[in-house]
């Protein structure tokens, strides 16, 4: 396993929030849909093009089984929409609608797993997360044209709160004990909306 956390890319002021070891319930399995790819290329397009606080994945597993640790486990990572507060997020390099995983990466992964489920006894479930559509969606904040990438769920456009928010001059925070999201102060329920408005 090699540790490249520290070197790569990150947002400038943004964190992904954090929870405990114990709230991990599952492993969530990504391919990369592209042919190559590195962590560092990962994060930069995560961060620069999407907005997000660093590389969306816990692990990143390259064709040759080289395994990279990219978040800490209590990192709630951007990788599988509603289920990232209890996922872990493991992608392994390739397009898998057109390849299949090399054998070091199917070696890699198992032993990785392995070596996780021990670590985290909470985490019982493996489940199969295909890249989600990404959507470049324009917004008209305060008289500006803003255009976000975010990506459509079940048929709902699911855009990032803090890139919105933060355009509009907006203060974003997460709230580790209650789990929410607030938007100067006020909580925000799960699809979006001020709650109380």
């Amino acid at each position: 396993m090699t540790f490249g956390r520290a070197s790569l890319p990150r947002h400038k002021t943004l964190r992904y929030g954090l929870r405990k070891l114990t709230n991990i319930r599952s492993a969530a399995m990504h391919h990369s849909a592209t042919k190559s790819g590195s962590p560092e290329e990962f994060a930069r397009y995560q961060v620069g093009t999407n907005g997000w606080s660093g590389n969306a994945y816990h692990f990143v597993i390259q064709k040759d089984g080289v395994i990279y640790w990219c978040n800490d486990p209590e990192a709630i990572s951007y990788h599988d929409g509603n289920g990232n507060r209890h996922a872990l997020g493991i992608c392994l390099v390739g397009d898998f609608k057109t390849q299949q995983p090399t054998a070091a990466q199917i070696d890699a992964t198992q032993r990785l797993l392995q070596y996780l489920q021990v670590q985290i006894p909470t985490m019982k479930q493996v489940g199969i997360v295909d890249k989600p559509k990404q959507i470049p969606v324009a917004i008209k904040l305060n008289e500006v044209l803003l255009t976000v990438t975010g990506f459509l769920q079940e048929g709902v456009s699911m855009l990032p709160v803090r890139t919105i928010a933060n355009a509009a001059g907006e203060k974003v925070e997460w709230i580790e004990v209650t789990q929410d999201v607030c938007v100067n102060g006020n909580r925000l329920n799960k699809i979006g909306k001020l709650k109380g408005v």
